[in-house]
């Protein structure tokens, strides 16, 4: 039996929202995630209103997401958040995606792709992407990867809420993150539910 459950979505009051987002954020790197058919709200109609209210990028977790997108007609660069398989790439090349890369694996699967790429950085949250002592090597191994171009570096917080307290966790990835991406190029950006975390970033390093 189905759950008596609506949503009533309304396009206006959403593509407001993202506006006042992206004014929040200031005038970089904003990437609200539409993964998972848009939380269950319909890709379909969100991806337009996403492309509508300034965002620079979108983001998924699959590439089978990215690809849905593109065939939706979606213009702006979409990043693709999950670890890579090699059968992946065709997709990724054909349809002009940007991976996020947290794991030696992903690098070894696009060893041989030309691609713009997005590095993770574990900076607390325990998911996804470079721990501190993997940071030589990454350097090393990206050296001998000059088919790879870094358009950015990012992490994903914990929190969120906490931004105001110095001492609080946000703030401490905030400097774990900086120390870690250091001489790496490319925007900074942040993933968490609460932007007021990104917003700090933003003005913490307006890349």
């Amino acid at each position: 039996m189905a759950r008596p459950t609506r949503i009533h979505l309304h396009r206006q009051i959403l593509k407001k929202n993202l506006e006042i987002l992206k004014a929040i954020n200031g005038p970089v790197f904003f990437c609200p995630m539409i993964k998972a058919n848009a939380y269950g709200h319909g890709v379909s109609l969100v991806a337009p209103i996403v492309a509508e209210s300034g965002a620079t990028a979108a983001g998924v977790a699959l590439v089978e997401e990215g690809v849905e997108l593109r065939r939706l007609g979606f213009k702006l660069p979409i990043l693709t958040f999950a670890s890579l398989s090699p059968g992946d790439v065709p997709a990724l090349v054909e349809h002009h995606l940007t991976p996020v890369i947290g794991r030696f694996e992903d690098l070894s699967v696009l060893s041989k792709s030309s691609m713009a790429v997005h590095l993770k950085f574990n900076t607390g949250m325990q998911r996804l992407g470079f721990n501190s002592g993997q940071v030589p090597e990454l350097r090393e191994k990206l050296k001998s990867a000059s088919h790879l171009k870094v358009e950015g570096v990012c992490t994903h917080f914990t929190h969120g809420e906490d931004i105001q307290d110095a001492g609080g966790p946000t703030k401490q990835q905030f400097e774990k993150f900086f120390e870690l991406v250091e001489g790496f190029p490319g925007v900074r950006h942040a993933h968490k539910s609460s932007t007021l975390a990104a917003s700090g970033l933003s003005k913490v390093h307006p890349e």
